[in-house]
């Protein structure tokens, strides 16, 4: 985390010894949350830099996270083919989506968080509607 007024580093998270893939504020700014090249999730508090809450589930790289606009759930993409909606209150999946064989890149919810986009490494995007 980075001072960007002052170009210094403020904190260094370290999402265990894995390279990180994707992070996402949730919406109040409380909260960051780092996918790695590991088949974990990890929540931080965002002032104190201490672990909240790890997620489990995927059993491939997750590659993308993205909070939905209430910041009560928390989507993860990963390269087992899946998009996982997690409470991010208690950490346990909601609702897991599966991609037809491909590893899912990348996650984005539509303003209103009711439509979640996944996108592929063979070009393509599949919308799912998560109302």
């Amino acid at each position: 985390m980075w001072d960007v007024a002052g170009s210094r580093v403020l904190r260094e998270l370290r999402h265990g010894q894995q390279a990180v893939l994707g992070i996402a504020f949730s919406p109040d700014g409380t909260l960051l949350a780092s996918a790695g090249a590991g088949e974990t999730i990890t929540l931080w508090e965002a002032v104190s830099g201490r672990k909240a809450r790890t997620l489990t589930g995927h059993t491939g790289w997750v590659t993308s996270v993205a909070f939905t606009p209430d910041g009560k759930t928390l989507v993860s993409g990963s390269q087992d083919g899946t998009a996982v909606l997690w409470n991010v209150a208690d950490g346990r999946p909601l609702r897991t989506m599966r991609q037809d064989g491909e590893a899912v890149r990348s996650v984005a919810l539509s303003p209103d968080g009711s439509t979640l986009a996944c996108g592929s490494a063979d070009g393509d995007i599949t919308l799912w509607k998560i109302d």
